[in-house]
């Protein structure tokens, strides 16, 4: 019996990554991967992260010390506490050819 591989190159129409890849050891590595699966022409990678703001002392209010606190513990990359530049690196890293923030 031939057994088929999971995942399929150029075949899905969307991947999404929800609240999980600041946790991933290599977050541009992961992205980049995703992209290999995607449809050419219009397939589509959403990624949800909790909302951060840019300047460390911005997210020092007791949501964001949680969070913090988390990420010392999870998170191996980016952290939990990204902003929406730091996202915008790894998705411009990973090769993607457009991207845009839905806040």
């Amino acid at each position: 019996m031939k057994l088929r591989p999971l995942l399929t190159k150029n075949k899905y129409d969307l991947i999404a990554f929800f609240d999980c890849l600041h946790d991933m050891r290599d977050t541009v590595d992961a992205a980049s991967y995703a992209l290999k699966f995607l449809k050419k022409s219009d397939g589509v990678v959403i990624i949800v992260e909790p909302f951060a703001n840019e300047k460390i002392e911005d997210n020092l209010n007791p949501l964001g010390r949680l969070f913090y606190a988390a990420s010392s513990m999870s998170s191996l990359d980016i952290g939990a506490q990204a902003g929406e530049s730091k996202i915008a690196e790894v998705v411009e890293a990973s090769e993607f050819t457009h991207s845009r923030c839905a806040t």
